[in-house]
């Protein structure tokens, strides 16, 4: 894990990329006012990068081949229905560093998530990036930002 400083790409908001070589990723973070609010938990197959703005989830599983990301995705938001949140954006393609995957926007009471789901390396990246509620209302600004950011190696 490799956390660079000051890699801005917004005005007015301190960003971060964080790099993950073992899993061969890479995403662009909103800091905290002081480091000691981002934790980063990273283990085998997930890793988690939590602020006070934002909190992105990253699991990896392998690529079984036969899985149809569209299908994954769309039964995963209608759990997510079934569990009581409100779709933003219903299940459509996304292009993720020059992959094609896909996405949809879900909104619970006080948070608000893009959940992503792309294959690369024979894996599946599934990321899920969510506002805190303190970000909540600014939040869709900076999502694309962060989306776009979203690099594998």
């Amino acid at each position: 894990m490799v956390l660079v400083l000051g890699a801005s790409n917004i005005n007015a908001i301190q960003w971060d990329t964080y790099y993950s070589p073992e899993k061969r990723f890479s995403v662009d973070c909103i800091i905290p006012d002081s480091l000691t609010d981002l934790n980063i938990t990273d283990t085998q197959n997930k890793t988690k990068i939590k602020s006070q703005y934002t909190i992105t989830s990253v699991t990896i599983s392998p690529d079984s081949k036969n899985m149809d990301l569209d299908e994954k995705a769309i039964f995963v938001q209608k759990g997510l229905q079934k569990e009581g949140y409100d779709m933003i954006e219903t299940t459509h393609p996304v292009v993720i560093d020059d992959t094609i995957g896909y996405s949809f926007i879900a909104d619970a009471d006080i948070t608000i998530s893009q959940f992503m789901y792309v294959q690369h390396n024979d894996k599946i990246y599934q990321i899920q990036i969510s506002a805190t509620p303190e970000f909540f209302m600014t939040f869709t600004n900076y999502i694309d930002d962060i989306v776009n950011s979203i690099k594998f190696f």
